[in-house]
């Protein structure tokens, strides 16, 4: 069952213009959330004390919001959404949205971020990810414990590479793997103290805003301020500043040329979820810098091969698909593989060629079906064995390895499962070869590259 909401300030909302579905009916939505977005990034820097104004135009150019005057405006775009959502769902999410980023308003300017859009967005998404999975059942969990690693995974250079969102062929995978970071510094860093890590750090920003009269926040400042929020604790061995930017997301001064991913996606529900994918989420893009700049564009029309190997390097399946624009492709499991694939960690390799150029990416994934499904707070830290690249799996784990930190309680071909606690520095070593990986309070999928 979901919490009871905390009780805070009621945040004063005036509606200028009359919003589809009833005025009324948008507010209460969004107030179902407030509580909980303030609880987990704390009171608004403004509009908790001088309120926020809604407009709606659904002939308007754009839509966002105006630090001066409070406002949040939205268009009839926000009206588009996909026959499966609930009425009026992306509207009700747009404002959600813009309100979170008018959280961060200081007088006539908001916060700016000066090292890429990136965080900007993640601030307002993350918050809205906690609040709604308190509030309305949402399994914000997944996003942590199967979709960070998964997405990053994918690369330095292809996960962002951009300082706009404009920039980027799709900022779905942008925004979403920001989040994701977010989500994970929460999960480990305030494992203990109901996952207020984002509000510590909001504060933070608020009294820089205060001490300086700068809304300006630099990449050294944010770093600061995370490893001051973190007090001392860590995240994967490393003060939580180090560890975001060395994230494939904070890189916003990416390589020109094309590129090519695929992704495993699990689906995750209030309940719990299973831990093997329902999806492969597949896309090819190319980068151009032609002025001060960058242009991405998806490449569509190419022909993916996708296969998926087993850790023994065997084939399991296989399947060729064409690029497409838009989001990319996606594929149903059914699509590529069987339905009676062992437990275990499963690579997938995509291969094409642009021009004359072959590209190729990697993945892993696992299937556990006989394992319990993973939930909000779960004690498994389900580590995948790789070759040094992430191009082959291990299928056992070497001989004269240790592990401290957690305990060893399940193996498979190509995955160890450790029990730790939540927060957790779990220690992997061998020989002169060291890494250690975080756990959260939820599960987390991620892979361990060996020497």
């Amino acid at each position: 069952m979901p919490p009871a909401p905390p009780e805070v300030p009621l945040l004063e909302i005036t509606v200028k213009d009359d919003i589809p579905g009833g005025n009324q009916r948008a507010v209460d939505s969004f107030l179902e959330t407030y509580p909980f977005l303030v609880k987990y990034l704390g009171e608004p820097f403004t509009i908790g004390t001088e309120g926020v104004n809604w407009e709606f135009d659904a002939d308007a150019p754009g839509w966002g919001w105006d630090a001066e005057t409070n406002t949040v405006f939205l268009n009839g775009n926000v009206l588009e959404q996909g026959p499966e959502q609930a009425p009026y769902a992306k509207l009700d999410e747009s404002y959600q949205h813009e309100t979170a980023h008018l959280f961060y308003d200081v007088g006539d300017s908001a916060i700016r971020f000066d090292f890429g859009q990136w965080i900007w967005e993640a601030h307002a998404l993350a918050g809205q990810a906690l609040a709604n999975q308190d509030a309305r059942g949402e399994p914000t969990f997944g996003q942590v414990a199967t979709g960070y690693d998964t997405q990053a995974n994918i690369g330095y250079e292809v996960v962002n590479g951009v300082p706009r969102d404009g920039e980027k062929w799709n900022r779905t995978i942008v925004d979403s793997n920001a989040t994701q970071a977010l989500l994970m510094l929460v999960d480990v860093l305030s494992a203990d103290s109901d996952r207020d890590f984002l509000k510590r750090v909001n504060a933070l920003l608020l009294a820089h805003y205060q001490a300086t009269g700068s809304p300006d926040i630099s990449a050294e400042t944010y770093r600061a301020i995370l490893n001051e929020a973190a007090a001392g604790r860590q995240i994967d061995g490393q003060p939580p500043g180090d560890w975001l930017f060395a994230q494939p997301v904070a890189n916003i001064a990416g390589k020109t040329g094309d590129y090519l991913a695929v992704v495993p996606l699990y689906s995750a529900a209030w309940d719990g979820m299973e831990l093997c994918p329902t999806r492969f989420w597949v896309f090819a893009f190319r980068r151009e810098k032609p002025g001060q700049d960058y242009r991405e564009t998806a490449l569509e029309g190419l022909d993916i091969k996708l296969t998926v190997y087993n850790a023994a390097g065997e084939v399991e399946g296989e399947t060729t698909v064409q690029s497409t624009g838009g989001i990319g492709r996606e594929l149903e499991i059914w699509e590529l593989l069987p339905s009676d694939l062992r437990d275990g960690a499963y690579l997938v390799k995509a291969e094409t060629t642009s021009g004359d150029k072959p590209l190729v990416a990697y993945n892993y994934f696992v299937v556990m079906r006989q394992s319990p499904r993973v939930t909000i707070e779960d004690d498994r830290l389900i580590i995948v064995l790789t070759n040094a690249s992430g191009t082959a799996l291990v299928s056992e784990m070497p001989v004269g390895m240790s592990i401290t930190g957690g305990e060893l309680t399940q193996t498979l071909s190509g995955v160890l499962v450790v029990s730790a606690s939540p927060g957790a520095a779990v220690t992997f070593q061998l020989d002169s070869f060291q890494k250690t990986i975080s756990k959260p309070v939820t599960a987390r999928v991620v892979s361990l590259r060996l020497p």
